[in-house]
């Protein structure tokens, strides 16, 4: 009897082309990490505001030791995200630069996900080797952190673009209106709409105590009587006909835990009501999702999402707009409108309300 063996044949070439797509991975990846200590050391917002200087004077200006910062504008340089002059040694960062990484939270909330895995990477592999969730103390530790790190650039975005999805929101806030906020962490949204809407009256709900008390602090720190916050699950609004606007902004649920919720909004909202949801732009479609832009991105925030959810991770057919869409017109929220914003495509935002829609469309309208 005679055994044959199939020989494999190694590119030389293949195997230096994907070394050197390796390597260039990994060097952007450590560029990321730097870029994002620029967001949490304050550095692109005073090199926002300098024309030309010196790294002391950045780092005087930001409040940091000079040699670190300097360290930092090299890699910088190298990057190609700031330019040098040798002539007078000053740091520049254009004005195009600046408008992509202050313009936006876009970037800012991108890049703390990625530093957030890196924290949690023991965690995380525990996780993939036992088949289970992660620990309730790991989730809190993530909950804590997206709420520490919610920026101002995002608090801008709320007022500047997304209330406007829903014409005459703002008008109707300065009337008086009855809000309620979902997953409000430690509040510090809902405070900036308190003290913008003094007419109106706000109510946070959130599962984590820790939280719930900093916002409480904070609310009381501020003389700000217009607004409450309760430590609450999710699923439990306990309200009937209470609210005119819910917001939802990217709140971690289990599938079942989800469809509990949206039922509660429903019930809890008027007549006349609007749940605003903000979501990850995702689909059940893998194609469609490795075709996004930031493609490795938004899958590594849903794969922490879906670690973080439940003890049974979520099927294909649970995830997605797809899925938002179907449990939103099943929980009573049909009449369903949905939106992108051009300067934050790892987000989609639905306008909800009470209501059966003849024909959801899956079919997006930017708002510019």
């Amino acid at each position: 009897m005679t055994t044959s063996y199939t020989t494999l044949t190694i590119s030389e070439d293949r195997t230096v082309a994907f070394e050197n797509q390796l390597q260039n991975k990994i060097n952007q990846g450590s560029l990321a990490l730097l870029v994002a200590l620029g967001y949490r050391t304050g550095l692109w917002k005073v090199m926002s505001l300098l024309e030309h200087a010196t790294s002391c004077e950045i780092a005087a200006e930001a409040g940091l030791k000079q040699a670190y910062v300097a360290d930092w504008l090299t890699a910088m340089q190298g990057g190609g995200l700031v330019e040098y002059d040798p002539i007078f040694q000053t740091y520049r960062l254009p004005q195009e630069h600046a408008e992509v990484l202050t313009g936006s939270a876009q970037y800012e909330e991108s890049l703390r996900w990625l530093t957030l895995v890196g924290k949690l990477e023991d965690e995380l592999a525990e996780s993939l080797r036992a088949g289970a969730p992660l620990s309730n103390e790991t989730r809190e530790r993530i909950l804590q952190a997206q709420s520490a790190e919610r920026s101002t650039s995002f608090t801008n975005q709320l007022f500047q673009q997304i209330l406007p999805l829903i014409p005459g929101l703002i008008m109707q806030l300065c009337e008086g209106l009855d809000v309620l906020d979902l997953g409000c962490g430690d509040g510090r949204l809902l405070l900036e709409l308190a003290t913008a809407f003094p007419e109106s009256r706000f109510v946070g709900y959130d599962p984590s105590a820790e939280l719930i008390e900093q916002a409480r602090e904070s609310a009381v720190a501020q003389g700000l009587e217009n607004v409450a916050f309760i430590e609450r699950e999710l699923t439990a609004i306990h309200a009937i006909n209470a609210f005119d606007l819910i917001t939802v902004f990217d709140v971690t649920v289990a599938p079942q835990e989800r469809k509990a919720m949206l039922q509660a909004v429903q019930t809890a909202l008027r007549p006349d009501g609007t749940l605003l949801l903000r979501e990850l732009a995702c689909s059940r479609s893998r194609e469609e999702n490795l075709q996004h832009p930031l493609s490795a991105l938004l899958l590594s925030i849903c794969s922490l999402r879906n670690l973080t959810g439940a003890a049974r991770p979520a099927a294909c057919n649970e995830r997605g707009r797809e899925a938002l869409c179907n449990s939103l017109t099943a929980a009573g929220l049909g009449n369903l409108e949905y939106r992108l914003l051009p300067e934050d495509v790892l987000h989609e935002y639905y306008i909800a309300r009470p209501g059966v829609a003849a024909e959801t469309s899956l079919s997006a309208e930017t708002a510019f």
